[in-house]
């Protein structure tokens, strides 16, 4: 009853727009989550990247490179305050059409490395899309979601966007045009989409080429378990002007996975098995580097890689859960002799948590990370612990 109210609070701020000569309302609500975490962590630790940094764990940094200085800092202990996973949303619905704007606040135009106040607190841009339902079982959409080939999209973690990238868990936002069709329990989706750039895996650079990249999902659902194959794949059109001399051939990125879960008792098992190539490229984090360049600025073969993630969420009561969680992802053992010495090589993630509900809309939460991270092509080992604390209200 409580949520009831609030909803209907939230919406009369809102506003509901009449349209003239409209035969339904639009729509407009708010929705998200204040999110605000302690972190810990007793070695150096990365988010996406080389530098030490707590918005979004996903690595044990390599710490015997670069300076004296830097591998001093990438060695200590470091505890930091977060609200950058923090997001709201704007969700408008008019008749059978839907769009969603989404944003929290990650700096990710410098990878990721900002946490301190102020700092962190440029809006970034999660997901905007349109979907139009034609019927029941047939909807297009258009827009930057969450990719058709991202499987299971939450893994578990209280780290929302480390969410076990680059070590088991793949598949990301793009930008797509496709349908989704559902018959009974199976949905089938068919998109095409994004990609990325055959030099120095630039992602966010012009995709080369008229054709776009390719994602299909087909799922089965029931009440109590669900199977899903999915895959993501484009060619990567090789770098050809006059300001890039280097000599190279187009190469193909890919992604395909199998996921499942079931339920039983008062728990969820998760589980989600792929294989890629130049993943990066795609936009679906992998742990490999993208289209690979040798010393002389040749494109050679693309890394190929392969990981596996599974989470066991228990809900313990009403109020108190708990989830325990693996992933593993390695780079193809026949491309590790070629990895330079911050490239990552092999990154393994073990996690638990425990949330208890203080209210209808406020938890408290603890979660603890090992990450074991192997790098270069001596594959030498690094190790951090991460320890997380925090509340999140909801909106």
């Amino acid at each position: 009853m409580r949520q009831e109210v609030y909803n209907m609070k939230l919406k009369s701020l809102c506003g509901l727009l009449l349209l003239s000569n409209a035969t339904y309302a639009l729509n407009l609500e708010v929705k998200g989550f204040l999110k605000t975490d302690i972190y810990h962590s007793d070695q150096g630790v990365g988010s996406y990247g080389d530098d030490y940094s707590h918005v979004a764990p996903t690595r044990a940094l390599r710490t015997d490179q670069g300076t004296t200085a830097k591998q001093r800092r990438d060695g200590s202990e470091a505890t930091s305050f977060q609200i950058a996973q923090s997001r709201f949303s704007f969700h408008i619905t008019h008749g059978k059409a839907k769009g969603v704007f989404e944003f929290d606040f990650i700096d990710s135009d410098t990878g990721f490395n900002k946490q301190t106040a102020l700092q962190a607190a440029g809006i970034r841009t999660r997901m905007a899309y349109l979907d139009y339902a034609i019927n029941d079982r047939f909807s297009i959409f258009m827009g930057q979601k969450w990719g058709t080939a991202s499987g299971i999209k939450g893994v578990g973690s209280w780290n929302y966007v480390g969410n076990a990238f680059q070590t088991g868990n793949t598949g990301f936002f793009n930008q797509e045009l496709g349908f989704s069709y559902k018959l009974n329990n199976l949905t089938f989706t068919l998109a095409l989409t994004g990609k990325g750039r055959n030099f120095n895996g630039g992602v966010n650079e012009n995709e080369l080429g008229s054709m776009p990249g390719l994602a299909l999902d087909i799922n089965y659902k029931s009440k109590s378990f669900m199977i899903g194959l999915a895959s993501h794949a484009g060619e990567l059109e090789f770098e050809k002007n006059e300001d890039f001399t280097g000599t190279g051939e187009n190469q193909n990125a890919y992604l395909a996975k199998v996921y499942g879960n079931v339920s039983f008792w008062k728990a969820k098992w998760n589980l989600e098995y792929y294989v890629g190539q130049s993943l990066n490229n795609l936009n679906a984090l992998g742990v490999g580097a993208a289209t690979k360049i040798d010393d002389s600025g040749n494109i050679t073969k693309a890394v190929r890689e392969s990981g596996v993630w599974t989470s066991l969420m228990v809900n313990w009561n009403k109020i108190s859960k708990s989830t325990f969680g693996y992933g593993q992802a390695a780079v193809a053992d026949s491309f590790v002799s070629n990895l330079g010495a911050t490239s990552i090589s092999e990154n393994t993630l073990m996690f638990a948590n425990y949330s208890r509900s203080l209210t209808d809309q406020l938890q408290w939460y603890i979660q603890w990370e090992n990450y074991t991270t192997k790098y270069g092509s001596d594959e030498k080992e690094f190790d951090a612990n991460v320890y997380i604390s925090g509340f999140r209200l909801n909106i």
